[in-house]
């Protein structure tokens, strides 16, 4: 069957072929009777001398050549369209006008479609005007003071102007000895995203300084040699994520590293680069999160504040802790705990100048079942005794400020200085209060009214209590005297809520 088959194909080729051929040949030679091949009657046709049919009879032909050089050529000028009968053009139809229907959501009181309003002509860039300067008070320059202290705190003139870091001479009595020294530029903000100032750390000896700062959501420390004013550069300076203290006698801190390696606190040493970590303790299993560490002024001491969380099955509330390590980080002692306790204020953890009491601030669940506020406490202890005391009620969160619930020790140990909130469905009123330990005495030393008073200190002398007052749109450093007689201010304009310090 498949012989067959490929038999018949053949002789469909061979007659194909043949086929081929005798068409060829067809186009290449003359017909028999005469007539031009089939390709000839394709060629281009001999030039005809008669002229074509239809010509009239007065035009000449052939036609006379045209003289290329001629200068001008006569054009005649059609109307168009040509005069006669013509097809008019197509009118065009016009759209047809819909009706706008508001949407289902909007308002039955506002017309709809909304009035067209044309964009305001853009205005000239108006310069804020400069904040009020304080009405300091300024002592000749050779007036003999052995007790002078310097105060560093950021300046800006204005809302638009640059901010500052500035540093002036202040005596023992809160008088200027001298007008800034320097001021010193680093891109600070005073808006989100920043970078914002949050605070500042002098070290033991007064030569550097820490500063945290800021940018959107992410915090960074940096550290300043004072007297060249140049930041430190370290290996990991980009992963100091908060500043917890100077270490005495050296150029150490302990810092938070933003790593997976620390737990939360790595002391390092800032002139190689150096770190320790420190090794986490743990309560049922849980592990803490740390807020705070304190060295004492000779550099013996070692403190920390850390949070446990709640822990399924063993308590349904956080616990507070306060813990001494020994000087080798490698052990860690517990001092006291606290039930019920949320967090420890940063940098609220504070040795006394002698090195036998500490103080700190921390929140803690409200009293009131009704409240979801959370109060903030005053605490006192005594490693020696390891007594722990809740000292004052200083007010709630609902008030807080950065800065606004610190409390700081006198140079002679003796006395607590700090700041106390208390607020109406109106007004919200701020204290600057001192307390003794030793007779359990509070005395209050003035108040701001809806004004929030900040980052309260003592002067070197230790005779002066300084702070910052908030004034809405800036910020001026007040001092006041221990019996409340006699305030000023003595640095400013500053930011609002901003911190200081002071530098020996």
């Amino acid at each position: 069957m498949v012989k067959t088959l490929l038999k018949a194909f053949g002789m469909i080729i061979l007659v194909l072929l043949a086929a081929g051929f005798v068409f060829v040949a067809m186009l290449s030679f003359p017909a028999t009777n005469g007539s031009p091949s089939f390709l000839s009657q394709y060629k281009s046709p001999t030039p005809r001398n008669e002229p074509m049919p239809g010509t009239p009879a007065d035009n000449a032909y052939p036609a006379p050549s045209v003289d290329s050089t001629a200068s001008s050529i006569t054009v005649e000028n059609i109307p168009y369209p040509p005069p006669g009968e013509h097809t008019p053009a197509p009118t065009v139809t016009p759209w047809v006008t819909l009706e706008m229907v508001p949407p289902p959501f909007w308002p039955t009181d506002i017309p709809w479609p909304p009035p067209t309003s044309t964009p305001a002509a853009p205005t000239e860039l108006v310069q804020a005007p400069d904040f009020p300067i304080p009405n300091f008070l300024i002592l000749s320059k050779s007036t003999p003071d052995e007790t002078l202290g310097k105060i560093f705190y950021v300046y800006q003139q204005s809302q638009n102007s640059p901010i500052l870091f500035q540093k002036t001479l202040i005596d023992s009595a809160g008088y200027r000895k001298s007008q800034p020294e320097f001021s010193l530029d680093i891109g600070l903000k005073s808006s989100f995203p920043g970078p914002e100032l949050m605070s500042l750390h002098t070290s033991f000896d007064g030569a550097y300084m820490a500063l945290e700062e800021v940018y959107g959501e992410s915090t960074s420390v940096l550290f300043m040699n004072l007297k060249t004013q140049e930041f430190l550069k370290t290996p990991e300076t980009s992963n100091y994520k908060e500043f917890y203290t100077w270490m005495p006698g050296t150029l150490k801190a302990i810092v938070r590293i933003n790593d997976i390696d620390s737990w939360g606190a790595s002391r390092i040493d800032l002139v190689t680069g150096e770190r320790v970590d420190f090794e986490p303790p743990k309560l049922d299993g849980a592990m803490p999160a740390v807020y705070t560490f304190a060295y004492s002024f000779d550099g013996s001491q070692l403190a920390d504040g850390v949070t446990y969380p709640p822990t399924y099955n063993v308590r349904d509330y956080p616990l507070l802790e306060v813990g001494l390590w020994d000087k080798e980080l490698k052990s860690r002692n517990i001092l006291c705990k606290v039930e019920g306790g949320s967090f420890f204020l940063p940098n609220s953890l504070k040795w006394s100048p002698d090195g036998n009491s500490l103080l700190w601030i921390s929140a803690h669940d409200s009293q009131d079942a009704k409240s979801s506020n959370q109060e903030i406490w005053l605490w006192l202890a005594h490693p020696e005794t390891g007594v722990c005391s809740k000292i004052k009620f200083l007010g709630d969160n609902k008030d807080y400020v950065p800065g606004l619930y610190n409390a700081v020790w006198s140079p002679d140990s003796q006395t607590i200085a700090y700041t106390i909130s208390t607020s109406t469905d109106q007004d919200k009123t701020y204290y600057v209060a001192l307390y003794n330990p030793l007779n359990q005495q509070e005395k209050i030393l003035t108040n701001s009214q809806n004004q929030p008073i900040t980052h309260v200190s003592f002067s070197p002398a230790g005779n002066l209590i300084v702070f910052n007052v908030n004034q809405n749109d800036y910020g001026v450093i007040w001092a006041i005297s221990l019996d409340g007689k006699e305030s000023f201010p003595i640095a400013g304009p500053t930011l609002v809520n901003a911190p200081f310090a002071w530098l020996k």
